[in-house]
């Protein structure tokens, strides 16, 4: 299968900022500034970090027909930058970001991402659960999380059977386990939500 990790979309290339460039902070000669995918320049009008070329290029560069104008990677790029900046902000003292600094792609990643996540189904969020997993179904998860073309809303044992046909009887012997597992941890979900309504019940009726 294809392969993408945490994918995020959007129906067309959303518009660019064209923010200024944030006058550099007074930070010690210990730190460094940690930039994010389409962070503006500190020192440079006009010019943004891109993270695949670890550079400053202008505006055109992230732009539809620009060397790395493709927007959806440009999210995806922009998102893991700033999950890292996230885990390392407060385990390295040497690194700074400001949280005011103008980005290209910071509103319309994240709008691109809640749309993304809104699409997915269930069984599809569940996979998440099962990725790291040493087994078939773990496997199989690995799998379809990266595949770009997986009908990420895919709600029904059928759908998912259409989509997965092409490949082996392994394949569609790990989706089995898979659909199985989910189902009964469905079951075991609706069991847990109806019992306090159910004690609430025999407590209103005494």
């Amino acid at each position: 299968m294809a392969s993408a990790t945490n994918k995020v979309a959007a129906e067309a290339a959303p518009p660019l900022l064209t923010a200024t460039p944030v006058a550099p902070a007074e930070r010690p000669s210990w730190v460094s500034r940690f930039y994010l995918h389409g962070d503006a320049s500190e020192k440079v009008p006009g010019r943004y970090f891109c993270v695949r070329c670890d550079d400053m290029h202008p505006i055109e560069h992230f732009q539809p027909g620009g060397e790395h104008g493709d927007q959806t990677i440009n999210f995806e790029r922009f998102l893991y930058s700033h999950g890292r900046w996230v885990e390392r902000r407060e385990e390295r003292p040497n690194l700074d970001r400001p949280d005011d600094v103008p980005n290209l792609f910071h509103a319309d990643a994240y709008a691109a991402r809640a749309k993304y996540e809104a699409s997915r189904s269930a069984f599809h969020k569940w996979l998440d659960t099962q990725r790291n997993r040493d087994t078939p179904v773990g496997d199989l998860a690995s799998d379809i999380l990266r595949d770009k073309g997986f009908p990420v809303g895919a709600a029904t044992k059928e759908a998912l059977d259409s989509y997965l046909g092409r490949h082996g009887s392994h394949v569609q012997e790990a989706l089995s386990q898979a659909w199985k597992s989910f189902q009964a941890r469905q079951r075991r979900q609706q069991a847990r939500q109806a019992a306090p309504r159910a004690a609430g019940t025999r407590t209103w009726m005494s």
